[in-house]
């Protein structure tokens, strides 16, 4: 049995560093401007699909001999050799949800706000 393994999953905490990332551009942004935003909480929505492919295969030869039979018209040994071959493959797909609810706190424990300065 042959297992197919791929590595192109998003882990949860890349997911997270980038939008931390994200509300670090829009506060540097917003710096200066004379109307600013707070983010109280931030909702997060993942959807997740998770694959799991198994492949199968085998072969089975076999020979067949005919050396002791009598056929009509035929002189000296006949023989055959069979080969059978299959492969199949199965493929389980599921899906799931995730919500996160998030707070934003600078590390003062304050709320954060999408503006560099506090006027």
């Amino acid at each position: 049995m042959e297992r197919e393994n791929t590595q192109s999953a998003v882990e949860l905490a890349e997911v997270i560093e980038g939008l931390r990332s994200e509300l670090e551009k829009a506060q540097e942004s917003g710096e200066g401007k004379a109307i600013r935003f707070g983010v109280n909480e931030i909702e997060l929505e993942l959807n997740l699909t998770i694959a799991k492919k198994v492949k199968v295969g085998g072969k089975a030869t076999g020979k067949v001999d005919l050396s002791e039979g009598v056929m009509k018209y035929l002189v000296g040994n006949v023989g055959a050799q069979i080969t059978l071959s299959g492969e199949g493959e199965y493929q389980k797909v599921s899906e799931q949800k995730i919500k996160l609810t998030l707070s934003a706190k600078n590390a003062d424990n304050s709320t954060v706000l999408l503006a560099g300065d506090d006027r």
